[in-house]
């Protein structure tokens, strides 16, 4: 896969660019390839997933509030969970031609890193900042952030996590 302008093939059409390197990550969903762009998000086509159009494929998530995306989720039916730095959005619809409905599902916990986001049973486990919660569907189409964070009861566990470490910088 051709990593800068440089090495993109002469035939490609103009408005088509390879990903882009500040990406730090992405995820393969409905076809395409989704990724991070600060506090938006771009995909590629789905005839090329190694392609995407830098003015067309962009959505912004919240913009500035909640600060920069930190991880990505495919969720149940086809839902991409965003988490941010404070926040967590839901964006539905991400499929086929992209009638897409962006919801906060709340300001109240973000999450540190890409790879601290796991699924467990039907619901989203991840590391926030100073706490592990838990995303879960209460009733169909009903997604809810549980009110106390799953690492209450464990405060000694949690003061043994090495915070730099969690989010990939040490």
């Amino acid at each position: 896969m051709p990593s800068s302008l440089a090495e993109v093939p002469a035939d490609t059409p103009a408005d088509l660019q390879p990903l882009p390197a500040t990406a730090e990550f992405g995820i393969y969903m409905s076809g395409r390839v989704v990724f991070p762009l600060g506090s938006e998000i771009g995909w590629t086509g789905i005839l090329d997933p190694r392609r995407w159009d830098a003015v067309l494929s962009r959505y912004s998530i919240g913009g500035d509030a909640g600060g920069v995306i930190t991880a990505l989720k495919e969720w149940r039916k086809g839902v991409m969970i965003i988490f941010k730095e404070t926040s967590v959005w839901s964006l539905t619809g991400f499929t086929g031609d992209l009638n897409t409905d962006l919801i906060l599902v709340t300001d109240q916990a973000g999450c540190i890193a890409h790879g601290t986001v796991t699924s467990v049973g039907g619901d989203l486990i991840w590391l926030g900042e100073g706490a592990v919660h838990r995303l879960s569907e209460v009733q169909t189409d009903s997604i809810q952030l549980q009110r106390v964070p799953v690492s209450w009861p464990i405060p000694a566990s949690m003061a043994r996590i090495n915070w730099q470490a969690a989010r990939g910088q040490a």
